[in-house]
């Protein structure tokens, strides 16, 4: 129907698949604001949570951008605030996770994409960097530390993507996914994270 220009106008937005760009999150809510959208609620359909941070803090701030800072800018903002001297490192992995994320996008498949596209051994080595330069920063380690759970996540993904497929039944495959699942819960001390 017709919506008042007075009306504020809010979406619901689903991200699916894993196959998103923090610089389209950008430009998709400078369009979307063009056109008179104030507010999004942002649900995120993906089990990659630990690759998505800067996602999320893109959305928020390009929802309160009124200086029309530019990717760039957003994006050297969130690593100079979050990992220090680890910044350029930090920038340099959610880059390779953007170009990772193109990739995938041209590949398709949702999952199958992903994890064909994603190369956890560039992305531990860049990590690896990043937990150099922050040695010492007890806040940029940490928040270093909490990417590396993305890759221990596609680690598992990779492993389990047969049982994903259907490709194999066998207990010995299930069973190491149950072992897995139990190192994940029990294996994590979530006081790090804090």
């Amino acid at each position: 129907k017709n919506t008042p220009a007075s009306q504020p106008i809010g979406i619901y937005w689903y991200w699916i698949g894993g196959n998103m760009s923090q610089e389209g999150v950008i430009k998709d809510l400078e369009a979307m604001k063009a056109n008179g959208l104030v507010g999004t609620d942002i649900c995120c359909m993906d089990d990659q949570w630990a690759l998505k941070g800067l996602a999320y803090y893109m959305a928020a701030k390009a929802h309160l951008n009124w200086t029309r800072t530019d990717y760039d800018g957003l994006l050297a903002d969130y690593c100079r605030a979050g990992f220090g001297a680890a910044s350029d490192a930090v920038a340099g992995y959610f880059a390779a996770l953007e170009r990772m994320t193109d990739r995938a996008s041209e590949i398709g498949g949702k999952e199958k994409g992903l994890l064909a596209a994603l190369d956890d051994r560039e992305l531990a080595d860049i990590l690896n960097r990043a937990a150099d330069l922050a040695e010492g920063d007890v806040q940029a380690s940490a928040r270093v530390a909490f990417l590396r759970i993305g890759l221990d996540c596609l680690a598992w993904q990779r492993r389990l993507q047969p049982l994903w497929l259907g490709k194999s039944s066998e207990l010995a495959v299930q069973q190491e996914a149950l072992g897995m699942l139990k190192e994940g819960i029990l294996g994590c001390d979530f006081q790090k994270l804090v």
